[in-house]
């Protein structure tokens, strides 16, 4: 007993080093393990897209053709009843967990999977595809909405999408279609000001969607994209993987060694006293 008491303010001193260390790389740690489950998730896409006949990607991105066609003439277009949901979902789902597709931001070097719908628990992770806007297969006359977090303290996500400018390029990538598009607008807009969200005749159009500002959500930055010609390389997701494996293991490596190199110099420092 008297031995635990000998070392019990080292014990806990240890734990508190610990603990601190955790609570102050918790976003950091959070944010790439939220990177590997993406990349994993367009991996896993990537690999089925693969496994499709080319008749089969054809008939997907037919049906979601049509349906982008059909909404330029319904009404009420973003209130969808049960039926319509069901259909909704079921278009270009490759893998039968919700994920339509992925969009890479080259200036911000994300890599983000777009799932059918924006409930929270989809855009905790991810980006979402708002329903009853134009599926993001391209098109005269189509506007696809993209909607994501920002300053979430455990996932990155869309937080940097401040930094884009007019003219910066965003990529949508559906089976084997890569859709480029050039960002020809930004807007700070109410949540009710949704005039720009409208499709336009013979227009191709991508809009993010995101909360402004940090913490306060008071308003909706909205980065439109028009489609544009991309004669750029396709970027090898096995290597997105590869390179967020290895940001990881430094970061525990360098967390393991920054916890061992305090509580060694904290038992030095009691050993002299």
């Amino acid at each position: 007993m008297g031995k635990i008491r000998k070392f019990l303010p080292n014990i806990i001193v240890t734990i508190m080093l610990v603990v601190g260390v955790g609570l102050l790389s918790y976003p950091t740690v959070s944010d790439f393990i939220n990177e590997l489950h993406s990349s994993k998730s367009i991996g896993s896409y990537v690999e089925n897209t693969e496994n499709l006949s080319k008749e089969q990607k054809d008939k997907m991105l037919k049906e979601a053709r049509e349906y982008n066609k059909e909404l330029l003439y319904k009404n009420n277009r973003y209130h969808l009843n049960q039926e319509e949901k069901n259909r909704y979902n079921s278009i270009l789902d490759v893998t039968d967990t919700g994920i339509m597709g992925y969009m890479e931001i080259p200036k911000l070097n994300i890599y983000i999977p777009i799932y059918h719908g924006v409930d929270e628990g989809t855009l905790q992770i991810a980006a979402g595809h708002i329903p009853g806007s134009s599926l993001p297969v391209g098109g005269e006359s189509t506007h696809s909405l993209i909607s994501g977090h920002t300053g979430l303290p455990s996932a990155k996500l869309l937080t940097d999408m401040d930094q884009l400018k007019e003219g910066d390029i965003f990529l949508i990538y559906v089976l084997d279609e890569v859709l480029a598009y050039k960002v020809n607008q930004i807007k700070t807009v109410l949540p009710s000001e949704v005039d720009s969200l409208d499709i336009e005749q013979g227009k191709d159009y991508v809009t993010l969607v995101t909360c402004t500002p940090y913490g306060v959500n008071s308003h909706r930055l909205l980065v439109q994209g028009e489609r544009t010609e991309y004669n750029g390389p396709r970027q090898d997701i096995n290597d997105v993987i590869r390179k967020t494996n290895m940001k990881l293991i430094v970061i525990l490596v360098v967390g393991v060694t920054g916890i061992v190199c305090l509580v060694l110099a904290y038992l030095m420092k009691r050993r002299r006293r």
